[in-house]
């Protein structure tokens, strides 16, 4: 199983930076591989057979991209040690040439399949407007070449 989270907004659409303290993906981790395919749209609850997670990203392996600097290992080290990107350069949406988005790829570790249901993302006191105000959560098992996407929805203002 692998997960591709990707920030495509910040507060200020042209923040030099992306940061945030903590991001955690409460879910579900599956003893093991489930008989049928993944639907689009599942009709049913959690299967009784998994363990809950309050991460299920917690030690994986992980790396970003959109950042011309950074240290991708404070994004779930279970502290709120800032996680902050530098994105000076490659920041502006409008300008095709440069602009990337940031994000990261995840693969736990455990080798086991999961099921997130709810993303929670700590903000950074050291800059507002670096916060991620949008986010896209895919997926892909590691047979499949294509990403299937499960959520792409805005964080909460508060």
């Amino acid at each position: 199983m692998e997960y591709r989270l990707s920030f495509p907004q910040t507060r200020d659409p042209l923040a030099k930076a992306l940061s945030y303290a903590e991001i955690e993906i409460a879910g579900m981790i599956l003893p093991l591989p489930p008989s049928l395919s993944p639907t689009v749209s599942p009709t049913v609850g959690l299967p009784s057979n998994g363990s809950p997670s309050g991460n299920i990203l917690a030690e994986s392996t992980v790396t970003d991209f959109g950042c011309v600097t950074s240290d991708v290992s404070r994004s779930f080290d279970s502290t709120t040690n800032k996680y902050y990107c530098n994105r000076n350069g490659i920041n502006d949406p409008s300008n095709t040439t440069t602009y990337q988005m940031p994000g990261m790829i995840v693969v736990p570790n455990n080798g086991l399949l999961s099921i997130p249901k709810e993303i929670r993302m700590y903000t950074s006191n050291a800059c507002i407007h670096c916060d991620p105000l949008t986010f896209i959560l895919e997926e892909r098992s590691k047979r499949k070449v294509n990403r299937s996407n499960l959520s792409c929805c805005c964080f909460h203002n508060k």
